[in-house]
């Protein structure tokens, strides 16, 4: 089936009475695509009579030349001339050319422009006097037109301090040929890196014209990071069927969530030996969302002079920039050398189910806490050792 499409004239030259009429022009294959091979055919007609016409001396010669830059960069007439020329038109008769283009695989979607330039000779030398007929042809499909669909991520929530995160990038071929031996390259933001050596690249292979293919690589991301989107950029390599090369280059965004980052004020507890005492603690959430079923836990080494009253307590929800203070009940051993001791923490909690988000996070810490010898043991202490002290002088006496 061709397709007829309207002429806009352009007369550079007033000469109506030697120019011909276009009648219409259609191009087989109706839809034009980048890549296609096209034929261009042209119906004209003498018009109104003039001694030109049935002149011998005088010659006619249609060609086709492109009309703007865009059709200069992305298309080739690979026959200006046409098929069917005649050099002498008898007035009154209707005739058919036809001309051969090529368009370019990487010729983008768009109105290209040609323009059909009429040209008469005379005994050979070309009149000055010319004209022209400019009409457009949309090339509605892209041989090969690569874009990221869509960028997924594994677990769905991209965190501050996460590892092996896996980004899945599925590219999409809108185009109407295959592209071969396809890979995606990625450049990672400040605070993002490959989880391994080979980077965050990927091979993809063939993409099927209008359809999908994925990629995936794995990433850590730094703990200090903050919240937002980021910047990611992609440059995805391609052949088509001849093993030429192109490239695409696209910017997308990694989002990366909040979570609450719950913090141990530190501040130095201190116990007597030989007794039982509180240990306070004050937990600070300075994230930007809620923690949830907050869990404190004392986790003494077991070197450490430290008995546990209380192993663990709840504190439950703790907004952004809410502090709350537990107690724990704890017991120095009687033996305990006085001194401070670095007692491991465990916090844990899970996260803001207002942000969907079920994640458990554990914050390890420390908190201080400071022995002192209870004064009442070292007076019990001194009075054992005199009594052991008197009971070996008696006896030293009593063998003399």
């Amino acid at each position: 089936m061709k397709q007829v499409y309207l002429l806009t004239l352009l007369l550079a030259l007033p000469i109506a009475s030697a120019a011909i009429q276009i009648d219409g022009i259609t191009t087989n294959p109706p839809v034009l695509s980048a890549g296609d091979s096209i034929d261009i055919i042209v119906e004209y007609s003498t018009g109104m009579l003039n001694d030109r016409y049935a002149n011998p001396s005088y010659r006619f010669n249609l060609e086709l030349i492109a009309g703007d830059e865009q059709t200069r960069n992305h298309v080739r007439i690979t026959d200006p001339q046409g098929q069917d020329r005649f050099a002498t038109l008898p007035a009154g008769t209707t005739r058919t050319k036809v001309f051969r283009i090529h368009i370019d695989e990487q010729a983008p979607v768009g109105e290209y422009a040609f323009e059909l330039q009429q040209r008469w000779t005379r005994n050979g030398v070309l009149l000055e006097e010319y004209a022209r007929e400019r009409f457009f042809l949309p090339v509605r499909n892209a041989a090969i037109h690569l874009n990221v669909a869509e960028i997924q991520s594994t677990p769905q929530r991209v965190l501050p301090g996460t590892r092996e995160t896996t980004i899945t990038v599925t590219l999409a071929n809108s185009g109407v040929r295959e592209a071969h031996n396809a890979r995606i390259e990625v450049t990672l933001p400040e605070g993002m890196q490959p989880s391994h050596a080979q980077g965050a690249n990927a091979f993809v292979g063939t993409i099927p014209a209008q359809g999908l293919a994925h990629a995936e690589f794995s990433i850590d991301v730094h703990q200090d990071v903050a919240e937002g989107s980021l910047p990611v950029a992609l440059r995805i390599v391609y052949e088509d069927s001849n093993q030429r090369q192109y490239e695409t280059r696209i910017q997308r965004t990694i989002h990366v969530s909040s979570k609450p980052r719950l913090v141990l004020e530190q501040e130095t507890n201190t116990l007597t030996t030989a007794r039982t005492g509180s240990v306070s603690m004050h937990i600070t959430n300075e994230g930007s969302v809620a923690a949830e079923a907050i869990e404190v836990r004392l986790l003494p080494e077991s070197n450490q002079p430290i008995n546990l009253q209380t192993r663990s307590a709840y504190i439950g929800l703790l907004g952004p920039g809410e502090t709350r203070t537990v107690q724990l009940e704890v017991g120095a051993q009687r033996n305990a050398q006085a001194g401070e001791y670095s007692i491991p923490v465990l916090i844990r909690a899970k996260g803001d189910s207002n942000e969907q988000d079920n994640t458990i996070y554990t914050y390890r810490t420390h908190t201080i806490i400071h022995i002192e010898e209870n004064a009442n043991t070292q007076y019990t202490t001194i009075g054992i050792l005199l009594l052991v002290l008197g009971a070996g002088i008696v006896l030293w006496r009593r063998r003399k």
